[in-house]
């Protein structure tokens, strides 16, 4: 890839819209919350909407605390859209 290119943060296809990249600055919880912030409008600017997410992957810097990670923010957001609440 060239220096100066990004990648878009959403790619659309019919009936489907890959995300990625959506990156929170700051402490952990409030990271947490911007990055999630962002993808819920990545997601809406693509026609789409958290309630339609199939799959939610995040990755941690080896240096955060894992324990300072806001799970429970993260469940509440997909909380009565048909998923079970796993998350390791």
């Amino acid at each position: 890839m060239r220096p100066g290119i990004t990648l878009g943060p959403a790619v659309v296809v019919p009936g489907l819209v890959f995300a990625s990249g959506q990156v929170g600055m700051g402490e952990i919880k409030a990271a947490t919350r911007e990055s999630l912030g962002n993808l819920k409008k990545v997601l809406e600017l693509s026609g789409s909407s958290l309630d339609k997410v199939v799959k939610f992957n995040s990755e941690l810097s080896p240096v955060v605390d894992r324990a300072m990670w806001d799970i429970p923010l993260i469940l509440s957001l997909f909380e009565g859209h048909g998923g079970d609440g796993h998350h390791e």
